[in-house]
């Protein structure tokens, strides 16, 4: 779903593109669910959902 993708405008920001892959990998191994929508004209919304246990 995510890739890293390069271009200039990422590059004047300071970013590598990797913190959504990032993100999606760690979520998807600790058994959570990652969601992303976009919204117009502010940008995306982003949603992680854990799995946790009461102890």
């Amino acid at each position: 779903m995510f890739a890293v993708k390069r271009h200039l405008e990422q590059e004047a920001l300071g970013g590598t593109g990797l913190g959504l892959a990032m993100v999606q990998r760690f979520t998807r191994d600790l058994g959570g669910q990652l969601d992303i929508s976009n919204v117009e004209p502010r940008g995306a919304r982003v949603s992680l959902t854990l799995p946790c246990q009461w102890v």
